[in-house]
């Protein structure tokens, strides 16, 4: 039995289940964690999503997006099986962790390369440009349809997850799935319009104050740039607003890696790194304790701002200087 009948087999002969993802959400987190609570539903199962931060205002259009939770209300039972999805590891959910752990069993649904395995069942498709491409296949593999509001949210998983089909990670099966979806009735020009052309004046404003903060380094092959906590309060903004800001520097000409260093408020910084050509970042945020994919990555580094930029920039020099010579 492989990993998707096993996963079949316990959604099938089980009722309850709880299905998370990890930190600071993004479109394919949310997108797949409503595709799938949708087809859980439709089987008959009862579904909470719990997510520790709230849905970004730009996917708050996606189909029952309203239905994702902050906590678990305590009722008489307690879900059966944990769906983690889109999380390399386990630490990666937050606070929800605790909730995970409390359950039965544990299935883990992600595409990162640099995942642990650290659930009872593991589904683990480094090929897949978004879990969304996953979900897909689960939803065929049971046989249900994907409906237009399923497809919708799937559609808008992979859209984000893939920079538009720009990225790498962007497959001939990426663009067969796609199809399938507008077959379903999605609209590509009113999801983009939603997803990338409804900002707001905080966001706005949060971005013009961490570019004033651009650096690169003498040879022009790395370009950073951060967000501290008094840039939230000056542009009264959150870390919610943050998706997509290192696309504005990954693109600058002659830049081979881009970093984004985030204050966070429990004394740890989050750094995002994004390459281009042969720079596997992955392997540079594994350097840190974290991970993700070949051309997209990140890390949770303990130290003032300062500290952890100094730190991660040292190594990444390092890491460009060997792909020099």
């Amino acid at each position: 039995m492989n990993e998707i009948e096993h996963i079949i087999q316990v959604l099938k002969n089980n009722d309850f289940f709880l299905v998370t993802s990890h930190l600071n959400p993004d479109g394919d987190s949310v997108g797949s964690q409503l595709a799938l609570v949708s087809l859980l539903k439709e089987m008959g199962k009862r579904a909470v999503i719990i997510d520790e931060d709230p849905v970004p205002n730009n996917l708050c259009f996606l189909p029952q997006s309203d239905r994702i939770n902050s906590k678990l209300l305590r009722t008489e039972d307690f879900p059966q099986v944990s769906l983690v999805l889109d999380c390399s590891d386990l630490e990666r959910v937050g606070k929800v962790a605790q909730l995970v752990k409390e359950t039965d069993l544990i299935i883990n649904i992600d595409h990162h390369i640099s995942n642990d395995k650290f659930g009872d069942i593991n589904l683990i498709g480094e090929e897949a440009s978004a879990v969304a491409e996953q979900i897909f296949d689960l939803i065929e593999s049971l046989g249900y349809p994907v409906g237009k509001e399923r497809a919708v949210s799937l559609y808008t998983a992979i859209l984000t997850d893939t920079g538009s089909f720009q990225y790498a990670n962007t497959t001939p099966k990426t663009h067969q799935i796609a199809a399938c979806l507008l077959k379903e009735g999605v609209s590509p020009s009113l999801l983009a319009e939603k997803v990338y052309r409804v900002d707001s004046f905080s966001r706005q404003k949060l971005l013009g104050l961490a570019l004033g903060t651009l650096e690169r380094t003498c040879d022009g092959s790395i370009a950073w740039f951060r967000l501290t906590r008094e840039m939230y309060q000056q542009s009264q903004s959150s870390p919610e607003e943050t998706n997509g800001f290192i696309d504005c520097i990954s693109s600058i000409q002659g830049v081979k890696l881009a970093l984004l260093f985030r204050d966070r408020e429990d004394s740890k910084v989050k750094v995002s790194f994004r390459s281009k050509g042969e720079l596997n970042v992955a392997s540079l945020a594994e350097h840190f304790g974290g991970g993700g994919h070949r051309g997209a990555s990140g890390c949770l580094i303990k130290g003032s701002i300062e500290e952890v930029e100094k730190r991660v920039l040292a190594v990444a020099r390092q890491y460009t200087q060997k792909i020099k010579n």
